[in-house]
């Protein structure tokens, strides 16, 4: 099963173009295309200009890739001055790139320098505000606690005076006990 092993050539069906599945009308495809207003022989799309027919296999039966040809395949040295050019012009970039990154390294470090200095007097602020939030969110949360409070005990008033109102009634009158 190497490369070197004698090629086994596939055979061809008795069908080769699938003619027989694409004219089978019992397709799941065909009948949906159907129901949306296409008919056999028309095109697809809107306008109705695409392809009428089924898009066909062919088989390969040479080892290059897909797209190539023997042309471009035989003359592969004839790329390699062009693709040495592509490199040399890639790497001179990438050497004017890396000096650039280090100088504005270098800018960023006195910058963060500074922001340093300036960001002492910052933090204080940050502080404040941060402290300043934190009360208004403990605040708001016992705010909410004490509604809900509320509400609760509402409720349970309520029921207690339905449940007094109903043994009101079933004192106020007797029941009575019949054996039939």
């Amino acid at each position: 099963m190497g490369l070197a092993e004698n090629k086994v050539k596939q055979r061809l069906s008795a069908d080769p173009n699938n003619l027989h599945w694409s004219n089978d009308q019992t397709k799941f495809g065909f009948r949906m295309l159907q129901k949306m207003g296409w008919a056999p022989g028309k095109g697809l799309g809107v306008n109705e200009d695409g392809n009428k027919e089924h898009v066909k296999i062919r088989l390969k039966e040479d080892t290059l890739g897909l797209g190539a040809n023997k042309k471009t395949t035989e003359n592969w040295l004839g790329h390699t001055d062009a693709f040495s050019q592509l490199l040399a012009n890639l790497n001179s970039q990438s050497d004017e790139s890396r000096s650039q990154q280090t100088d504005e390294a270098s800018e960023e470090k006195k910058d963060s320098k500074k922001k340093r200095k300036r960001s002492s007097c910052d933090d204080k602020d940050e502080a404040d505000m941060k402290a300043k939030k934190k009360e208004k969110k403990e605040k708001k949360e016992k705010k909410e606690k004490k509604e809900k409070k509320e509400k609760k005990h509402k409720k349970k008033d309520k029921k207690d005076k339905e449940e007094a109102s109903q043994q009101a009634v079933t004192e106020q009158a007797p029941t009575v006990l019949r054996n039939a």
